[in-house]
């Protein structure tokens, strides 16, 4: 209905999100709604829908890193992908942190206890997006938080993916 099921990247694209990226280099797309009234079970059901975006950025990062360890390609192909791994293992830790409106908030939830489910939902609902901004900017020495949160887990991927 929303002629949001397509592989076309310019349904996706969020105008915010997109002039951001060309800004700043980071932006966001627009979320893929769903409604939780047709789940089964729906705290859980989120949480494997929110674990689908991670989880194909890690398939696309390791099937670029298969290509590039066992074929032969030009200098410029090889570059290419891996950027590929690179931005993709940067999207999945990014997006797995548990940070509204990101899909680790969903997953988290799935796994805490109700109660603090509920009100760990409620606090990022309204505050998760402040949160996120305020892990994004550099606090003190050029440095954000976010980047000291989630570049020892990208490097680590990266020398597990990419390392001879």
């Amino acid at each position: 209905m929303k002629g949001r099921l397509t592989l076309n990247p310019l349904a996706h694209l969020d105008p915010l999100g997109t002039i951001a990226m060309l800004l700043t280099r980071f932006g966001w797309g627009k979320p893929a709604p769903f409604d939780p009234q047709n789940l089964k079970e729906p705290v859980r059901d989120a949480a494997l829908i929110a674990a689908a975006g991670p989880l194909t950025n890690l398939l696309i990062a390791l099937a670029a890193a298969i290509l590039l360890k066992v074929a032969t390609l030009p200098v410029l192909l090889g570059l290419l992908l891996f950027y590929l791994v690179s931005l993709n293992i940067t999207l999945a830790v990014f997006n797995l942190l548990p940070v509204g409106p990101l899909d680790g908030a969903k997953i988290l939830v799935a796994l805490l206890p109700a109660e603090t489910a509920i009100e760990f939902e409620a606090f990022m609902d309204r505050f998760g997006s402040l949160v996120l901004i305020g892990l994004i900017f550099p606090w003190s020495g050029g440095v954000s938080p976010l980047s000291s949160l989630i570049t020892p887990m990208i490097t680590w991927l990266l020398k597990l993916f990419v390392a001879d």
